[in-house]
């Protein structure tokens, strides 16, 4: 019955964003600086200069692009003909007409900036951020973030990693673990091969400017790939990487000190999946380069994320769902979608595009305007 893959399929969407845990018992510390809330706000400029004067776009609020959408398949010969659905996102000079994200027919959330098939700003090429989403999730998880990368001058190119998404939940296909680890960081060197050769994302990204940043398993994979795993060595090409929630226990201590970039980490405080210490800790402490990681305060695995949407989808679906399907969808989220979390989506949302956006734009714009850390109230930011 229909209704019945329906629920499944969404309980697995949902499933994303229990993500993986691990169980590397490591504890490490870090200094640790309480940020205070700022009021100063920030007019939006369109300039890409780093030496410019002017008050740089507020990094947290979308940026001076419109936001371009559009769906790409790759498949590499070289293992078994695996293909990849990878959605590309993109700076757009063109009329903002949102649309939305089709979960499954009939249970979609609307998108807040992006159009599909916009025509592609003429200032590119830009810089590129590879997304890798959580295990057993989906591409389009946490699209807001993602948009207001875009909107900020940024390229993201977001792959389903076959065999660890929803749908593979759904049925059958799935791999185990360590197939699906190292399966991950090879789906990236990839994805950035294809991108040299202009398979995909054609005239869009500047392979020159590159980060990887992922959410859970996600925030392993960009650890990953900067570090090195199994047989598949760290890539030279990506010059930052941002984890958000890392399952990083799967990494060696070795292949953490191998990362130079720089590194910024994203984590909920009361994340409960991968827990702040020691998965987000450890890296924090062993990397070899720059890093930083920001905790939001009474943040859950799922907080950056858009949990909630998903759920408004269920609530909202125009085709017949089996009862409780909205009740199992929200007992998956906890009390993150509630009013009286300690901290909001939007919330935790400006604080992640925050700092993301001015990470990136000072590491691969090379905007120096975004030198100093973002003040933002329930983050807390540490460093080695």
């Amino acid at each position: 019955m229909l209704t019945k893959r329906v629920i499944i399929a969404l309980t697995l969407v949902l499933a994303v964003l229990a993500g993986c845990s691990g169980d590397d018992d490591d504890d490490t510390s870090s200094d640790t600086t309480a940020v205070e809330a700022s009021d100063a706000d920030s007019e939006t400029a369109g300039t890409d200069a780093g030496a410019s004067d002017d008050a740089p776009p507020a990094p947290e609020e979308p940026g001076p692009y419109t936001v371009g959408r559009r769906t790409e398949t790759v498949t590499d010969t070289a293992r078994e003909d695996r293909t990849l659905t990878v959605e590309v996102w993109y700076p757009s000079a063109g009329e903002s007409e949102p649309t939305t994200y089709e979960l499954i027919p009939g249970v979609e959330f609307a998108s807040e900036m992006s159009t599909l098939d916009a025509e592609p700003s003429d200032e590119g090429p830009f810089p590129v951020v590879v997304f890798s989403h959580g295990s057993g999730g989906l591409r389009q998880q946490t699209a807001s973030i993602v948009e207001t990368l875009a909107s900020h001058g940024f390229v993201v190119v977001a792959p389903d990693h076959a065999g660890n998404t929803a749908i593979d939940q759904l049925t059958g296909t799935e791999t185990d673990r360590g197939t699906t680890a190292v399966n991950r960081v090879d789906d990236v060197g990839f994805l950035i091969d294809q991108m040299e050769d202009g398979a995909l994302a054609a005239d869009l990204a500047d392979l020159d400017r590159l980060a990887v940043m992922g959410h859970s398993f996600g925030g392993f994979t960009s650890l990953a790939v900067a570090g090195g795993f199994g047989d598949t060595p760290a890539d030279e090409r990506v010059d930052a990487i941002v984890p958000l929630a890392p399952a990083s226990s799967l990494l060696s201590d070795e292949s953490l000190q191998s990362i130079d970039i720089p590194v910024l980490i994203i984590t909920g405080s009361d994340d409960e999946t991968t827990p702040v210490d020691p998965e987000s800790t450890r890296p924090l402490e062993l990397v070899g380069g720059e890093a930083r990681l920001v905790e939001i305060a009474g943040g859950s695995h799922s907080v950056v994320t858009n949990i909630c949407d998903i759920i408004d989808a269920v609530q909202n679906a125009t085709i017949e769902l089996p009862a409780g399907a909205a009740d199992a969808a929200t007992e998956l989220a906890g009390d993150t979608c509630e009013p009286t979390a300690e901290v909001s989506v939007e919330e935790a949302f400006d604080i992640t595009e925050a700092h993301v956006v001015s990470f990136l734009r000072l590491h691969l714009h090379d905007d120096a305007r975004y030198e100093a850390v973002p003040e933002i109230d329930k983050a807390t930011v540490r460093s080695p």
